[in-house]
């Protein structure tokens, strides 16, 4: 089961996957202190309810989990979402090939054991670059609006009503 209690949907959102409880544990250790909000879940179908609830930047999924394989996982996400960037998490960085990397829509491979500082930087090269916030327009409580305010795709033109000449 994911936590998104304390999401905030104004910050950039991290989705891991990963069967293994103490690898979760570790990776959410690891960014703690990122300014981004950070997800995680052991259930790959969890991850697609997320993206359904809100915008997602980056999913980081093992690409062996029982339920589903991570290329598999990350090729619904691509088509769900084709904006949000795709890792996966890997044991065996070379067993993964090139072929399946490409089909699967993997953008970047994060191979375990991963250095703390390398994940960081791969993460933080595929989040949009910080941007002022807007305010929330008064009253505006409707979590649909709220997800359209924050979509990467929207961004501040959804949140005044802005049309596309400005």
């Amino acid at each position: 089961m994911m936590s998104m209690v304390t999401a905030d949907l104004r910050r950039p959102l991290v989705v891991l996957v990963d069967d293994e409880p103490a690898v979760l544990s570790a990776l959410k250790r690891s960014l703690r202190e990122e300014p981004y909000d950070v997800v995680a879940t052991e259930a790959p179908e969890e991850v697609l309810r997320c993206i359904d609830e809100r915008p997602v930047h980056v999913v980081i999924a093992d690409q062996r989990m029982v339920r589903m394989k991570g290329t598999t996982l990350l090729k619904l996400v691509e088509r769900r979402s084709p904006s949000v960037t795709r890792m996966m998490l890997t044991g065996s960085p070379d067993t993964i090939s090139i072929l399946e990397r490409v089909r699967g829509g993997i953008q970047h491979l994060v191979a375990k054991p991963w250095s703390d500082a390398e994940l960081r930087s791969a993460i933080r090269r595929h989040l949009p670059p910080p941007r002022e916030e807007a305010p929330l327009p008064e009253g505006c409580t409707d979590p649909f609006l709220l997800h359209l305010i924050h979509h990467p795709a929207f961004g501040d033109a959804a949140c005044y009503g802005a049309d596309a000449d400005g």
